[in-house]
C-alpha cells in the first residue's frame, strides 16, 4: 500500500485493499458499483482530503518553516 494509508482512510475517503489479494480489489470495485451513493461520498471526501493536503498556502508555510529551521541550524 505504500504511503496510501497515510492519505486514504478506509471507508472515509476511499477503500483500502490488500496488495496481495486481487479478490479484495474486486470486492471493493463491486461494492462501489453496487452502491453509487458510497462512490459519490468517497469521491467527494477524497477530493476534500487531497485539497487540504495540497493547499498552496499550507505548503508554502511548511517550506518557509523548513528553510527557516535550516538557516537557524547553520
Amino acid at each position: 500500500m505504500g504511503g496510501l494509508p497515510e492519505i486514504i482512510q478506509d471507508q472515509l475517503n476511499g477503500l483500502l485493499c490488500s496488495p496481495d489479494d486481487p479478490d479484495s480489489l474486486g470486492l471493493a470495485m463491486l461494492k462501489l458499483h453496487q452502491q453509487p451513493e458510497l462512490l459519490a461520498r468517497l469521491g467527494s471526501q477524497a477530493r476534500n482530503s487531497v485539497a487540504s493536503l495540497l493547499n498552496l498556502d499550507l505548503m508554502l508555510d511548511q517550506y518557509e518553516s523548513i528553510f527557516a529551521q535550516t538557516l537557524q541550524d547553520r
